[in-house]
């Protein structure tokens, strides 16, 4: 019953560390940094380990010469999103 506990207890603590997607404040963040033509994706495994929400995006850039690939990390509390790309 020990072991059980111990196994249920990692994945909770595995679960609460690992950040999730966040659509709206993705499109607000990239809109805010000029991008444009912006297709929202998916988690971002592993992209933002210290923040809450983790969403991949494909995107026009900023100066409007290529589509970039990339990840929008947002924290929970007091804390901005932030486009990496």
């Amino acid at each position: 019953m020990k072991t059980f506990l111990n196994v249920i207890y990692v994945i909770v603590v595995i679960l609460w560390m690992m950040p999730w997607t966040n659509e709206v404040d993705t499109r607000r963040a990239l809109k805010y940094s000029v991008f444009s033509d912006i297709e929202v994706g998916g988690h971002g495994f592993f992209a933002c380990m210290s923040d809450w929400s983790a969403t991949e995006f494909v995107a026009t850039n900023p100066v409007g010469l290529k589509r970039v690939p990339g990840v929008v990390c947002c924290g929970l509390f007091m804390k901005a999103c932030t486009v990496r790309w």
